[in-house]
């Protein structure tokens, strides 16, 4: 009688454990003080780049990596819009349907991306998945450059000299 009182009040135990640590997991991330993590912010930007790396199965954390161009209207996490200058960026992530095939090192291509900030405000993380991706023909000039965003074009006087001809 009393192994099976201790065997009964073990499972009750267990259970009402169990059932608490799934409550808790169900709670976000600063919930217990009233505070809610803000919504995650979501963009999609189109751009055009060069392949630096393609991922190697061997290597199950390699990404595709590309050198994009200047992305003007790129918006931040705090959901202030930055601009984002040229550079290298890994995407470790392609949206259902989206290959690789037939890419290569080295090929000029045009790809749109979705970025999703999500998390606490003070520690937001993006994630890139790419949307599309399709080859543009090697003759196709790229503009690796630094971002123009409004606020830096607003900074100019209106009678700034142009460098458009007559």
């Amino acid at each position: 009688m009393k192994t099976a009182l201790k065997a009964v009040a073990l499972a009750t135990a267990s259970f009402l454990l169990c059932s608490a640590c799934d409550r808790a997991a169900d709670v976000k991330p600063g919930a217990a003080n009233g505070a809610q993590d803000p919504a995650p912010i979501t963009h999609t930007y189109q751009t055009r780049g060069i392949i630096e790396s393609l991922p190697d199965r061997s290597k199950p954390t390699a990404e595709l990596q590309i050198r994009h161009e200047a992305i003007n209207d790129f918006v931040d996490g705090a959901g202030k819009l930055i601009g984002m200058n040229a550079m290298i960026m890994p995407f470790p992530d392609l949206a259902q349907g989206v290959t690789l095939e037939g890419l290569a090192v080295g090929d000029k291509i045009e790809f749109s991306f979705t970025n999703t900030w999500s998390g606490a405000e003070t520690s937001r993380r993006p994630r890139w998945v790419i949307d599309s991706i399709s080859k543009l023909p090697p003759e196709t000039e790229l503009t690796f450059g630094k971002k123009s965003t409004p606020r830096e074009s607003e900074a100019e006087p209106a009678d700034a000299p142009t460098t458009e001809s007559p």
